[in-house]
């Protein structure tokens, strides 16, 4: 009886420990990969499930203004998996103190509105 409970704490203890190096090994990626731009972009606006902004998929991005701590860029993607209607975004960012950016504000732009600033 004494055996199945020492069994049963070291495997729970193996799933916590698994666990919590899993959690670890998520957050210190997500550190590094949030120092590319592209990949902030990309991270936020197709992902999340309370993202109101949130798109299947980004086809194009266009750097409008950039410098060492803020950019501002203009976004066109596909809202959903089965409509091929468009939408497009302009993106303000900021790099914090650690070198990571982070969207601070989104803005919708008309496609009318996204042609005239990218071409």
């Amino acid at each position: 009886m004494k055996k199945i409970t020492k069994v049963k704490r070291v495997y729970i203890l193996g799933i916590i420990i698994t666990i919590i190096i899993l959690i670890i090994v998520r957050i210190n990626t997500s550190h590094t990969e949030g120092k590319d731009i592209n990949f902030a972009v990309n991270e936020y606006l197709t992902t999340g499930i309370l993202n109101k902004y949130k798109l299947y998929d980004i086809q194009h991005s266009y750097l409008i203004f950039s410098d060492s701590n803020n950019a501002i860029i203009n976004i066109m993607g596909i809202k959903n998996k089965t409509s091929a209607n468009t939408t497009c975004y302009k993106l303000k960012m900021s790099k914090d103190n650690s070198g990571i950016w982070h969207v601070k504000k989104v803005i919708p732009l008309s496609d009318v509105q996204f042609l005239n600033e990218n071409h």
